[in-house]
């Protein structure tokens, strides 16, 4: 029960960020798919509240774009480290300090998020087993 009741915060931490990028994002396409995807984490958090049997999966489906994302952004991270030797380049105008702090955040997001997937697939790998 104590892990529902922190996936639940968490999610819902997770909606507000949406929202937030919903509210002020002005490219269509961003503003569309952090829509659904709040639309689609909201009825799943309902529906897992209410203990519905495809509310393991609906939740699971509204992190994957939140996940790609943000394995994506580490992926970029990981190779211009490695192409540039460090968290800065000659010409870049950035901080190595605000590179790894933006890294981190999104770090602190991911990594939750994904011990969250784990308990859910373990839920719903134990819910559809044949007693």
């Amino acid at each position: 029960m104590a892990i529902r009741i922190t996936y639940l915060l968490y999610a819902a931490a997770i909606c507000a960020l949406l929202l937030l990028v919903t509210i002020r994002s002005t490219f269509v396409l961003v503003t569309a798919t952090a829509g659904a995807v709040l639309a689609l984490w909201f009825v799943s958090l309902v529906a897992l509240f209410f203990r519905r049997r495809w509310a393991y999966w609906g939740c699971l489906a509204a992190f994957v774009p939140i996940a790609a994302v943000l394995i994506s952004q580490s992926i970029r991270r990981i190779a211009f480290i490695l192409e540039h030797g460090g968290m800065d380049c000659p010409t870049c105008d950035a901080s190595p300090l605000a590179f790894l702090l933006g890294w981190a955040t999104e770090l602190v997001i991911l990594l939750p998020g994904l011990a969250f997937c784990w308990w859910l697939w373990r839920s719903m790998r134990r819910e559809s087993a044949p007693t």
